[in-house]
């Protein structure tokens, strides 16, 4: 689960400095990454209530079930919130958890999507800034200071564009 999440970041990250270097619109990504990030945690949300019968059956997935239902009952919200942007390894297994639980939709989207919406201001802000600075022309500093990164976004700017070196400035 915790793999998911980091590919996520990585794709956020390397959007966010893509837009730092004029390649992508700023708004239009943030915006499709705010409205997008929620979806498959709320379509996670909802298979495990689909799932719950069969997760409730007696035995060893009723215990486990039964001790998440304790779990959300004492946090809730908060716990959801919480794994969105801080303990972002959760994040996957807590939308299960709450949906089985039976946190209803409402109180999870409240605590899910100002969560999501943070994660992904942190990280597509960290993307930006490190492309407007790898690619910023009027200080000769940057060039000596980030010169992996310029050299790693032309490279992939290359690959995408067929080899067409004039696509991505160096």
């Amino acid at each position: 689960m915790a793999a998911g999440t980091v590919g996520v970041s990585v794709l956020l990250i390397s959007a966010g400095a893509l837009t730092g270097t004029g390649h992508l619109q700023l708004v239009e990504m943030a915006t499709a990454a705010v409205v997008g990030a929620p979806m498959g945690d709320i379509l996670a949300f909802l298979l495990a209530r689909r799932l719950h019968p069969w997760l409730a059956r007696p035995g060893r997935r009723g215990a486990v079930l039964a001790r998440a239902q304790a779990l959300v009952a004492r946090r809730g919200a908060s716990g959801v919130f919480l794994s969105r942007w801080l303990i972002t390894p959760l994040g996957p297994a807590s939308n299960y958890v709450a949906g089985a639980a039976g946190l209803s939709l409402p109180r999870f989207m409240a605590a899910s999507v100002p969560g999501k919406a943070i994660w992904v201001a942190v990280h597509f802000t960290f993307g930006h800034r490190g492309g407007v600075a790898a690619f910023a022309e009027p200080k000769r500093r940057h060039r000596r200071r980030w010169p992996w990164l310029r050299r790693l976004v032309s490279v992939f700017g290359r690959c995408s564009s067929g080899g067409n070196s004039a696509a991505v400035p160096y």
